[in-house]
Protein backbone atom coordinates (compact mmCIF):
# COMPACT_ATOMS: atom_id res chain seq x y z
CA UNK A 1 0.00 0.00 0.00
CA UNK A 2 1.23 3.50 -0.87
CA UNK A 3 2.21 5.86 1.89
CA UNK A 4 0.84 9.38 1.39
CA UNK A 5 3.43 11.97 0.45
CA UNK A 6 4.86 13.79 3.46
CA UNK A 7 7.36 16.63 3.29
CA UNK A 8 9.29 19.15 5.32
CA UNK A 9 10.54 22.53 4.15
CA UNK A 10 13.37 24.33 5.92
CA UNK A 11 15.87 27.09 5.22
CA UNK A 12 19.53 26.05 5.41
CA UNK A 13 21.30 29.28 6.32
CA UNK A 14 24.81 27.84 6.00
CA UNK A 15 24.20 26.68 2.40
CA UNK A 16 21.70 29.49 1.70
CA UNK A 17 19.07 27.25 0.16
CA UNK A 18 15.61 25.88 0.77
CA UNK A 19 15.66 22.18 1.67
CA UNK A 20 12.61 20.04 1.03
CA UNK A 21 12.59 16.45 2.21
CA UNK A 22 9.98 14.16 0.69
CA UNK A 23 8.81 10.72 1.81
CA UNK A 24 5.99 8.48 0.64
CA UNK A 25 4.32 8.39 -2.76
CA UNK A 26 4.60 11.60 -4.77
CA UNK A 27 1.26 13.19 -5.73
CA UNK A 28 0.64 16.33 -7.80
CA UNK A 29 -1.48 18.04 -5.14
CA UNK A 30 1.14 17.52 -2.44
CA UNK A 31 3.91 18.72 -4.79
CA UNK A 32 1.92 21.93 -5.30
CA UNK A 33 1.59 22.40 -1.53
CA UNK A 34 5.30 21.71 -0.98
CA UNK A 35 6.32 24.22 -3.65
CA UNK A 36 3.98 26.84 -2.17
CA UNK A 37 5.47 26.28 1.29
CA UNK A 38 8.98 26.35 -0.18
CA UNK A 39 8.31 29.66 -1.95
CA UNK A 40 7.18 31.23 1.33
CA UNK A 41 10.45 30.16 2.96
CA UNK A 42 12.46 31.27 -0.09
CA UNK A 43 10.87 34.72 -0.17
CA UNK A 44 11.32 35.17 3.57
CA UNK A 45 15.07 34.66 3.13
CA UNK A 46 15.46 36.20 -0.37
CA UNK A 47 16.70 32.85 -1.62
CA UNK A 48 15.94 31.20 -4.98
CA UNK A 49 17.94 27.93 -4.68
CA UNK A 50 16.16 24.74 -3.64
CA UNK A 51 17.18 21.18 -2.93
CA UNK A 52 14.41 18.58 -3.03
CA UNK A 53 15.48 15.34 -1.39
CA UNK A 54 13.29 12.52 -2.71
CA UNK A 55 15.51 9.65 -1.58
CA UNK A 56 12.73 8.38 0.71
CA UNK A 57 9.97 8.98 -1.85
CA UNK A 58 8.32 6.75 -4.37
CA UNK A 59 7.35 8.02 -7.80
CA UNK A 60 4.12 6.60 -9.12
CA UNK A 61 4.62 5.05 -12.53
CA UNK A 62 2.46 7.66 -14.16
CA UNK A 63 3.63 9.37 -17.31
CA UNK A 64 0.59 11.64 -17.15
CA UNK A 65 1.32 12.80 -13.59
CA UNK A 66 5.02 13.33 -14.32
CA UNK A 67 4.08 15.36 -17.40
CA UNK A 68 1.56 17.39 -15.40
CA UNK A 69 4.10 18.26 -12.71
CA UNK A 70 7.02 19.05 -15.00
CA UNK A 71 5.12 20.92 -17.71
CA UNK A 72 3.30 23.09 -15.19
CA UNK A 73 6.15 24.27 -12.99
CA UNK A 74 5.35 27.92 -13.69
CA UNK A 75 1.83 27.50 -12.27
CA UNK A 76 3.45 26.65 -8.94
CA UNK A 77 5.08 30.11 -8.91
CA UNK A 78 8.59 29.00 -9.82
CA UNK A 79 10.76 30.96 -12.23
CA UNK A 80 12.74 29.32 -15.00
CA UNK A 81 15.96 30.76 -13.57
CA UNK A 82 15.47 29.22 -10.10
CA UNK A 83 18.17 26.59 -9.52
CA UNK A 84 16.48 23.42 -8.29
CA UNK A 85 18.29 20.17 -7.52
CA UNK A 86 16.21 17.02 -7.09
CA UNK A 87 17.88 14.05 -5.41
CA UNK A 88 16.26 10.71 -6.12
CA UNK A 89 17.02 7.17 -4.93
CA UNK A 90 19.57 5.45 -7.12
CA UNK A 91 18.00 2.63 -9.11
CA UNK A 92 14.48 3.32 -7.86
CA UNK A 93 13.22 5.42 -10.74
CA UNK A 94 14.60 7.40 -13.63
CA UNK A 95 14.09 11.13 -14.02
CA UNK A 96 14.82 11.07 -17.77
CA UNK A 97 11.22 11.77 -18.84
CA UNK A 98 10.82 14.49 -16.19
CA UNK A 99 14.06 16.16 -17.29
CA UNK A 100 13.00 16.03 -20.95
CA UNK A 101 9.60 17.59 -20.28
CA UNK A 102 11.14 20.35 -18.16
CA UNK A 103 13.85 21.16 -20.69
CA UNK A 104 11.38 21.17 -23.58
CA UNK A 105 9.46 23.85 -21.70
CA UNK A 106 12.50 26.02 -21.06
CA UNK A 107 13.38 24.87 -17.53
CA UNK A 108 17.16 24.64 -17.83
CA UNK A 109 17.96 25.20 -14.14
CA UNK A 110 16.47 21.95 -12.82
CA UNK A 111 18.87 19.07 -12.37
CA UNK A 112 18.41 15.54 -11.05
CA UNK A 113 21.01 13.72 -8.93
CA UNK A 114 21.42 10.44 -7.09
CA UNK A 115 24.15 11.91 -4.86
CA UNK A 116 23.20 14.52 -2.25
CA UNK A 117 26.71 16.02 -2.13
CA UNK A 118 26.79 16.45 -5.92
CA UNK A 119 23.42 18.24 -5.78
CA UNK A 120 24.61 20.54 -3.00
CA UNK A 121 27.84 21.28 -4.90
CA UNK A 122 25.93 22.10 -8.09
CA UNK A 123 23.62 24.48 -6.22
CA UNK A 124 26.57 26.23 -4.58
CA UNK A 125 28.34 26.59 -7.94
CA UNK A 126 25.14 27.88 -9.52
CA UNK A 127 24.59 30.37 -6.73
CA UNK A 128 28.20 31.57 -6.89
CA UNK A 129 27.88 32.08 -10.65
CA UNK A 130 24.67 34.09 -10.22
CA UNK A 131 26.17 36.27 -7.45
CA UNK A 132 29.41 37.12 -9.25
Amino acid sequence: MDRDMQYTVDFDESAWLVRCKVAGTIHVERVAAMVADGLVVARTHACRCALIDCREATARDSTTETFEIMSGLDRFGLERSDPIAVVYPKGAWSPQFAETVARNRGWRSIRFFTDLSAAEDWLQETRATRVS
